[in-house]
């Protein structure tokens, strides 16, 4: 599984979880990090790859064999207008708040 991060300052983060083929697992929430952070995910021995700007403060926390932290994964906002556009055109809005 591939977590992409985003700091949302202190110890929360912006994430979401992503299977091999880059389909979506969970939805994207806001999540104070601590050390029974994606427990579920580690007792059942799925490898999780975590990456982002919000992943390296987390790595103190998330301590399982099986996390792992990428500095070659970047997550970068130059692929959004492309998204933002396809979401345009099918008319999918979201409130920004949430």
């Amino acid at each position: 599984l591939y977590c992409p991060m985003i700091d949302a300052r202190r110890m929360e983060v912006y994430s979401r979880l992503f299977d091999g083929n880059n389909l979506p697992v969970t939805e994207i929430t806001a999540e104070i990090i601590d050390e029974r952070s994606y427990q579920n995910y580690f007792a059942s021995k799925k490898r999780v790859i975590f990456c982002g700007n919000g992943a390296e403060k987390c790595r103190p926390y998330l301590t399982s064999p099986e996390a792992s932290f990428s500095a070659v994964i970047h997550c970068s906002a130059s692929l959004m207008p492309t998204l933002a556009l396809q979401a345009f055109t099918e008319r999918h809005f979201v409130d920004l708040a949430y």
